[in-house]
């Protein structure tokens, strides 16, 4: 039930505001345009949507779905990074790079 909603609070704000570049993954490689921690960004409330999906996913010991709902955070400069998303990536990526909880 949570899922669903989460689902399509993220849908919703991907169809609205396509310039956030959010759910396009890890864009095989190709670099992707940085965006800035917008009024646009923060009233679609995806950076919050996915860190509770990656949480939840996370709980559920769906690392692959976890991981997949963090790539498709809108990309951001590293300082523009907030601390809930630095701390899923950390718990998420422990495993494969334990550095990257000390960034």
């Amino acid at each position: 039930a949570a899922t669903k909603v989460i689902k399509d609070l993220i849908k919703r704000g991907i169809d609205e505001h396509p310039e956030l570049s959010a759910g396009g993954g890890d864009n095989n490689g190709m670099e992707t345009k940085r965006i800035n921690n917008s009024f646009a960004l923060q009233e679609t409330h995806l950076v919050e949507a996915f860190n509770l999906m990656a949480a939840i996913e996370f709980d559920k010991s769906n690392l692959e779905d976890a991981k997949k709902a963090l790539r498709d955070l809108p990309p951001r400069k590293e300082e523009e990074i907030d601390p809930v998303t630095l701390h899923n990536e950390a718990l998420i990526r422990m495993d494969e790079d334990a550095t990257v909880g000390f960034r």
